[in-house]
């Protein structure tokens, strides 16, 4: 009785995984009012097993079960049970940031705002600073602060000293900050440490779960938003193909690791899968799995471009694209702004791809707020750059080509959006008005030239 008591109550610092079920998501999630088109999509998941002699025993003789250290999955200082509490929790808010990911690149509107602001005041800086911890960040200078790196790219953009209007929130009143820059490591910096919040509105639709009593975890939250997004968009991810896949998602579309990715796959194979997406960071523990097509992800935005387009007609996608444009696959939005007619914020961009012969790449910069020009470049062609500004309180396009030639011209009226595109591999940039009026940029004696092109409805 004894050496059963030990072979099997006896902890150990592991946890035992072994494959468990792919489940077909159509079945698990419901959004209300609207069907899944044709096709499956499938969540994988894994049986976690206490770290017992017995259980690791087990792993030794069974095939597919894996030792991992305990720490993978819990502290140490979480008990079995308290795992496993933890695992719905992270279902839980897997699911909220599927649908807030899913509505957001199905075009739908709510409020989703990330909020820059300064967690940190770094104590290299010994005087002149302008800032308070727990300051929103809005504007620096006339640049909105609405990307990661906009506060270190303003501090290089200045000689060391010079003075910066800096637009805050400071306990909910507007301030006007003016700041300087100081060495900090050798670089110039304001000498703060960022964090990032988000302030997201009530979201225009309901999902509702039905997932099995071993479905739990934050690491089915990429699927579970592959089915809400494909569901709204009635998209066809699967093109009647075997789709499954895993992966931590976060409410800005990133996607995070997993434990037990070999695990997963033995049970997308059982299900009859070919196609599994797996986040980058587990790529290299099944990327050699025979009989499957396995895909590293590392964005929501990706993942839907594999399926939609790269993967079946255009293989060579994120080459041109990169090449092309300086842009990388991975981050791509979702979509073609031509068909969806989406008003967007300013300086987002659309991209499509050419589904029939893989020559044609267009991609947008919308203009909803003209004190936010709007800049394309292109990658050592004969055009370098095209912008769109306000001058004199009138629109303005101003294209430089690649002999450093610089030439512009009044709009008559303010377009939505400009765009830049690629045939094959000559670009070219057109002016773009909803729902779906062109006027394509050309190269005249006096100047640009506008040609006006109304495609059919």
């Amino acid at each position: 009785m004894l050496a059963v008591a030990v072979l099997g109550f006896w902890p150990l610092p592991y946890y035992v995984v072994g494959p468990w079920a792919a489940e077909d998501l159509s079945k698990v999630v419901h959004v209300n009012g609207a069907t899944p088109p044709p096709g499956a999509l499938y969540d994988t998941t894994i049986i976690p097993l206490p770290g017992r002699p017995a259980t690791l025993l087990a792993a030794h003789i069974v095939p597919g079960l894996e030792i991992v250290p305990r720490t993978t999955l819990a502290p140490p200082t979480m008990s079995d049970f308290d795992v496993i509490r933890a695992s719905y929790a992270s279902q839980d808010q897997g699911e909220r940031d599927a649908e807030i990911v899913a509505a957001r690149a199905a075009g739908l509107p709510f409020e989703f705002k990330r909020i820059y602001y300064i967690a940190r005041l770094n104590p290299a800086r010994k005087s002149g600073q302008c800032f308070q911890a727990g300051d929103a960040l809005v504007r620096v200078d006339n640049t909105r602060v609405d990307q990661p790196g906009t506060l270190a790219a303003a501090a290089n953009s200045k000689p060391l000293g010079a003075v910066f209007r800096v637009r805050v929130e400071r306990k909910a009143k507007a301030q006007t900050l003016r700041c300087t820059t100081v060495v900090i490591d050798k670089r110039k910096r304001f000498g703060v440490q960022l964090g990032i919040t988000e302030q997201v509105g009530p979201l225009p639709i309901r999902v509702s779960y039905t997932p099995p009593w071993y479905q739990s975890g934050g690491s089915s939250g990429l699927m579970f938003a592959l089915e809400i997004y494909r569901t709204l968009a009635h998209a066809d991810l699967t093109h009647g193909q075997g789709v499954a896949g895993t992966g931590v998602i976060n409410d800005d579309g990133t996607v995070g690791p997993i434990v037990g990715a070999r695990q997963k796959i033995i049970a997308a194979k059982r299900e009859g899968a070919t196609i599994f997406l797996v986040p980058q960071q587990n790529y290299d523990d099944v990327r050699d799995t025979s009989g499957m097509r396995v895909i590293p992800v590392s964005t929501f935005n990706e993942a839907v471009n594999w399926l939609a387009w790269r993967l079946y007609s255009c293989p060579n996608a994120a080459v041109d694209i990169a090449s092309l444009t300086g842009i990388r696959f991975a981050d791509l939005p979702i979509g073609d702004a031509e068909v969806n007619g989406i008003r967007l914020s300013p300086g987002i961009l659309r991209l499509d791809y050419g589904h029939a012969a893989c020559n044609l790449i267009r991609f947008w910069y919308f203009w909803n707020d003209p004190s936010h020009e709007l800049k394309v470049s292109f990658m050592g062609k004969s055009i370098r750059w095209a912008r769109l500004g306000v001058v004199a309180r009138k629109p303005v396009l101003t294209v430089q080509d690649s002999r450093g030639h610089t030439y512009s011209t009044v709009l008559a009226h303010r377009p939505d959006a400009l765009v830049g595109y690629f045939i094959s591999t000559r670009p070219g940039l057109a002016l773009w008005t909803s729902p779906r009026s062109y006027d394509y940029i050309g190269f005249g004696r006096t100047g640009i030239t506008l040609w006006h092109a109304q495609p059919a409805q």
